[in-house]
């Protein structure tokens, strides 16, 4: 599957593809709620030198649960997928595709001053060009869905507050957290990809819950749509 036809598959149908597609999403650089053009392709692992680097390198497909060793990496079709800027934290099996998105930015817990209630949240129903939402990973941090029209918040626990501490004081406030340190997901084992979708004119939000290092998915929640 090409990028290009993973990105179509991925909006027509999101649960289906993120049960079997490890998605990686990064927002990149913009610290605000805006619209970005993130690269979005193929992405593969070496033994134990991380993401591909070089030509040659010997990529593993770990996703959904599998340590299957494809050979070098130039021409692979892979089923491990990333959204990146340009030139970031990806190295890219192949070619890449660029995607409009909106990027949902990570808000500092410790800027709150404990004051979980009234947090302002970021609009999706003003993204009106974009078909996808993406932020940066979840590996303790607490996503905010609020409304039937979704309003969103990445915060990060920060200052000496816990991922549980934050979860907790965020739950009452607002329609749904998911967030470490509760029953969402375990933050010292899992990471959390965050994605949005638009389909027919409203959004679809999902959370596909990965093992930190081995990679493998574990479950696809959907939190809105």
């Amino acid at each position: 599957m090409t990028p290009a036809q993973a990105l179509i598959e991925l909006r027509a149908h999101p649960r289906k593809w993120l049960q079997k597609h490890y998605l990686k999403a990064y927002a990149g650089v913009p610290a605000t709620f805006s619209a970005q053009q993130p690269h979005f392709g193929n992405t593969g692992y070496v033994d134990a030198a991380g993401l591909v680097g070089v030509a040659g390198g010997n990529v593993f497909d770990r996703s959904p649960g599998t340590a299957k060793k494809f050979g070098p990496w130039t021409g692979t079709d892979r089923r491990a997928f990333t959204f990146d800027r340009a030139g970031g934290q990806a190295a890219f099996v192949g070619t890449s595709v660029t995607a409009l998105a909106i990027n949902i930015p990570v808000l500092d817990s410790a800027t709150l001053n404990g004051n979980y209630a009234g947090i302002a949240l970021d609009d999706l129903g003003t993204a009106l060009n974009c078909n996808f939402a993406v932020t940066t990973l979840l590996n303790g941090c607490s996503f905010i869905v609020d409304g039937a029209n979704p309003h969103v918040r990445h915060i990060q626990p920060t200052g000496g507050t816990t991922s549980a501490a934050l979860r907790n004081g965020l739950h009452p406030h607002y329609g749904l957290v998911f967030g470490g340190g509760g029953n969402e997901y375990d933050h010292v084992l899992e990471d959390v990809t965050i994605v949005g979708v638009r389909r027919g004119g409203g959004w679809k939000i999902y959370a596909q819950v990965h093992t930190r290092n081995a990679r493998d998915i574990l479950r696809v929640v959907k939190l809105h749509g």
